[in-house]
């Protein structure tokens, strides 16, 4: 996921929670792996993890 602003990047995390139907009415704890990069862009990649707390 690639925004040119935070306010983008946050804006496609929530639409990404919203469309698998996580809810963010209870607390989360939210982990970030990252993971390579990408060689040709030089993009990071990375997984975001929920759990319920």
């Amino acid at each position: 996921m690639v925004g040119a602003t935070k306010s983008e990047l946050l804006f496609n995390i929530l639409k990404l929670l919203r469309a698998q139907e996580v809810s963010l009415s209870s607390p989360q704890e939210v982990v970030f792996m990252k993971t390579a990069g990408d060689a040709v862009s030089g993009q990071r990649r990375g997984t975001l993890l929920l759990a319920p707390v």
